[in-house]
């Protein structure tokens, strides 16, 4: 029905945008050091994937308590891969809203 090629891979994931995340970093994660934004549980959980029980990749992790954020300054210009949540979706409200210039 849907005609993938056969050297295609399909996975399936749940319909949500951390499904989608999940994804991306089991496939885009490891060829430059990582690093790691946690401030909600999202971001705390993916940390746990990335650094002990899925990937095992020994990344950075900026941490910061539930619902503030981590020092941004640590984050520099385009010399790593990173991966933090867009907006704060377990906090019950947005979350902290700043501009990260990535250079």
């Amino acid at each position: 029905m849907l005609e993938v090629p056969d050297d295609f891979l399909i996975g399936i994931v749940p319909g949500s945008d951390t499904g989608a995340v999940e994804m991306a970093m089991w496939s885009m994660l490891g060829a430059r050091p990582v690093q790691l934004l946690a401030f909600e549980s999202f971001g705390k959980d993916w940390v746990t994937d990335v650094n002990q029980t899925q990937l095992k990749l020994d990344a950075e992790v900026l941490d910061a308590p539930y619902g503030e954020l981590p020092d941004l300054t640590k984050v520099p210009p385009r010399r790593r891969s990173g991966l933090h949540p867009g907006t704060a979706p377990t906090l019950g409200r947005p979350g902290p809203q700043r501009r990260l210039h990535l250079g």
